[in-house]
């Protein structure tokens, strides 16, 4: 088997796993109840923080929406995300802007529901205090807007996710764009220019409109052993895509964890890159 085919073929085995905890988020229309057939947005990650339920995703989009408009769809049935919300507001600052997060606490109700099709994340499987690697072993999965289809015969919701292999971007890129590296994951992504593992060509992506809440996956190892879990941590979580089209811009999950730990107040360890006041 060639490399490439051979890289293709784990991070597929990787992403049947990572998207367990990865839900596409819709938007209804207002005081709709019935026949609900709502419009793709953007994504999420699903964390069991010490039996604490909570969904994460980007601020814009609470920022953007009524959070009682927005849920999951599994099946036919759309599910209501009940729960408190802490959230950045983009539009309040350059620098909330450059954070971009919302974090949702679950009702356990909610929880309950959504486990028929997806899965928590614990809290062991989250990098509070991520090393940052040169190499390409950054995994994004989400689900982009365009991709998503409703088969109105089987009145049933279709999308393939993006799921897409990346390394850091340059340096000097953060001084160019303004943001800081103790905050932010720049992930290189040239939308026209990318390639293919299981045929080698080079293509052109999806837009990645839509993934905003996605997470950012670090893979520490590629060989892996068959019937083996395979080794994968959350350390961010993409948030928006530079003008220029060729950089995916995540806030680190470690700034996730210190919200959730000063405003849920729930005990998790610090974070040793940033603290939150």
């Amino acid at each position: 088997m060639k490399l490439l085919e051979y890289i293709g073929e784990q991070i597929d085995k990787y992403s049947w796993e990572i998207l367990k905890f990865t839900p596409q988020l819709f938007i209804k229309k207002p005081a709709q109840t019935s026949l609900v057939v709502p419009d793709p947005n953007a994504s999420g990650v699903l964390l069991n923080i010490l039996e604490n339920y909570f969904l994460i995703t980007a601020g814009h989009v609470i920022e953007n929406n009524d959070p009682e408009n927005i849920g999951i769809m599994i099946k036919d049935k759309f599910f209501i995300l009940n729960g408190i919300i802490k959230y950045v507001k983009p539009t309040e600052s350059e620098q909330a802007d450059k954070i971009d997060i919302a974090i949702w606490k679950l009702d356990n109700q909610v929880a309950s529901d959504l486990k028929e099709k997806y899965s928590f994340l614990p809290l062991d499987k989250i990098d509070i205090n991520h090393k940052l690697d040169s190499e390409p072993r950054y995994l994004i999965l989400g689900y982009p807007w365009k991709n998503t289809k409703l088969d109105k015969v089987k009145m049933k919701i279709i999308g393939p996710p993006l799921t897409f292999l990346s390394n850091l971007s340059n340096p000097n890129e953060y001084k160019r764009l303004k943001y800081e590296s103790h905050s932010n994951l720049l992930l290189n992504y040239r939308q026209k220019k990318v390639r293919n593992f299981k045929s080698g060509t080079i293509q052109q992506n999806v837009s990645p409109e839509g993934i905003s809440g996605c997470g950012v996956w670090y893979i520490p190892h590629f060989l892996t052993q068959p019937y083996i879990t395979p080794e994968f941590k959350l350390v961010g979580q993409i948030i928006e895509q530079n003008k220029e089209k060729t950089i995916l811009i995540a806030t680190r999950i470690h700034i996730v964890t210190e919200v959730i730990r000063r405003d849920f107040g729930i005990n998790l360890p610090r974070s040793l890159i940033t603290k939150l006041k």
